[in-house]
C-alpha cells in the first residue's frame, strides 16, 4: 500500500490485479480500483491457465503502461500474460524466491528454471534481500544491468520504541489476557504453517519455561485458506500435549501489529526459509532484540550478537539455548533492542525502499521514451 500510494501521488492511475480476500474492502476504499483474479497457490496447471487468461484479458483491455508483478506464482503467470500482452514496461519485485539451499536439488533447480524463463519477459528484477540479488546473477536469473536489491523497509514513527512506554500498552495487556506480573514475553509473528518453525519453537519454550515460569509467548497469524499445510492443527495439539496452552496466547489475524510488537522482550522467527521478513525488521524499529534462523533474508537483518542472536534451522535445542540467554539479561536485551532500533533507522526506512524503486522507474520509462506521469493519469500501473 505505501508503494501504491507513492506511485499515485507520482501521477499513476494505479490498479491491483490480486486473489480477493480480507483486504479487498480497504484496497477498494483507498480509492484503488481491484480486479480479482482467480490465482492459486499449488502445481494445478489448469488453474494458472485459468488465471492466465483473465489477466491477458485484462492487460489488452485496459492498456496498462506497466506491470509490477510479486509473489513467486503470480509473478510467473504476470510475466508472461503482460510480455504476450506487449505491456511495454514489466517489473518484478522478488520478495524471496521460492527456491531455497534447504530443497531438494531437483526441485531448486525447476523452481531456478522457471524464474530464469519468466524473468526474459521482464524488464527488470528487484530483490529484497542481497542474498536474493546474487543469486539471481549466479543462477542467470537475470544480468547485472537488470537487477537491484531494494530491501525492505517500515514505517518507522509506527514501529517506535516509545510505543512501548504508551499508557495505551497497560490496556492492551488487559485486552489480550496478559497478567501484569507475566515476563519476559516472547513476539511471533507469521502464519501457522509447519515451515514458520512453530513445533522447534513451542518445544523450545516448553524446556524454557521450566526455569522461566512467568515467561508468555504471544502468536499472531493464522493459517490461510491458500496453505495446503494442516500444520494449524497440529500446532494447536502440539501445545497442549505439552501442556504450556495456558502461556501461549493465539491472538489470530490482527490489523494492530505495531502495538502488538511493543508488548514482547523478545521476538523469534524460526521459520525454515524467508525472503527478507518484514517482521524482523519492525521488532527491530520497536527496540526488541530478535531471535532467528540463520537463513536468507534473516541473516542479512539479524547482526548476531549485536542486534539478536542466529540460531540453526530446526533446532530446538539451539532455540532453547538463545532464549535463555536473552531471558536472562535484561541489560543484553536493551542493548541489542537499541541497536537493532539504529540498524533500522539506518538501513530499513520504508521511504528509501519506495523512492529506489521509483527512481529505477523513472529510468526505465525515460529509455524506452515514455513520459513521467507527474500530475497527469496518462499512465496506468
Amino acid at each position: 500500500m505505501p508503494l501504491m500510494e507513492a506511485q499515485r501521488r507520482a501521477g499513476f492511475e494505479v490498479s491491483v490485479a490480486c486473489s480477493g480476500n480480507q483486504y479487498s474492502e480497504m484496497i477498494c476504499n483507498s480509492g484503488f480500483k481491484l480486479y480479482p483474479i482467480p490465482f492459486k497457490r499449488s502445481y494445478n496447471l489448469f488453474a494458472h491457465y485459468t488465471a492466465y487468461r483473465h489477466l491477458r484479458r485484462l492487460f489488452t483491455s485496459e492498456k496498462f503502461t506497466i506491470v509490477h508483478t510479486h509473489t513467486p506464482i503470480a509473478s510467473i503467470i504476470g510475466r508472461y500474460a503482460a510480455q504476450r500482452s506487449k505491456v511495454p514496461v514489466i517489473l518484478y519485485t522478488a520478495h524471496g524466491f521460492y527456491f531455497h539451499d534447504d530443497m531438494k536439488p531437483w526441485m531448486k533447480i525447476f523452481h531456478v528454471i522457471m524464474e530464469r524463463r519468466a524473468q526474459k519477459n521482464c524488464d527488470f528484477l528487484f530483490t529484497q534481500s542481497r542474498e536474493d540479488y546474487q543469486s539471481a546473477i549466479t543462477n542467470n536469473i537475470a544480468p547485472k544491468g537488470c537487477i537491484q536489491a531494494i530491501g525492505n523497509g517500515v514505517n518507522l514513527n509506527k514501529f517506535h520504541p516509545l510505543v512501548k512506554y504508551s499508557d495505551n500498552q497497560k490496556s492492551l495487556r488487559n485486552e489480550v489476557g496478559l497478567r501484569p506480573d507475566i515476563g519476559p514475553i516472547i513476539i511471533l509473528i507469521g502464519r501457522l504453517v509447519r515451515e514458520k518453525g512453530y513445533h522447534e519453537f513451542f518445544r523450545a519454550f516448553a524446556s524454557i519455561s521450566v526455569n522461566y515460569p512467568k515467561a508468555h509467548a504471544v502468536v499472531v497469524g493464522m493459517a490461510l485458506p491458500s496453505d495446503h499445510d494442516a500444520c494449524a492443527t497440529d500446532i494447536h495439539c502440539l501445545v497442549e500435549k505439552l501442556n504450556i496452552q495456558d502461556r501461549i496466547s493465539f491472538l489470530g489475524m490482527r490489523q494492530d501489529v505495531h502495538r502488538l510488537m511493543a508488548l514482547g522482550d523478545i521476538y523469534c522467527l524460526p521459520s525454515w526459509r524467508e525472503g527478507m521478513p518484514r517482521s524482523i525488521i519492525e521488532a527491530m524499529a520497536t527496540g526488541i532484540p530478535v531471535i532467528a534462523t540463520d537463513i536468507r533474508g534473516s541473516r542479512e537483518l539479524v547482526v548476531h550478537g549485536v542486534t539478536g542472536l542466529l540460531s540453526p534451522v530446526r533446532d530446538h535445542n539451539k532455540l532453547v539455548a538463545s532464549m535463555d540467554i536473552l531471558m536472562r539479561d535484561v541489560e543484553m536485551r536493551k542493548r541489542m533492542g537499541e541497536a537493532g532500533r539504529r540498524r533500522a533507522v539506518e538501513y530499513y526506512d520504508e521511504r528509501i525502499v519506495i523512492k529506489e524503486q521509483l527512481d529505477r522507474m523513472k529510468v526505465i520509462l525515460a529509455e524506452k521514451g515514455i513520459r513521467w506521469p507527474r500530475i497527469d493519469h496518462d499512465n496506468k500501473l
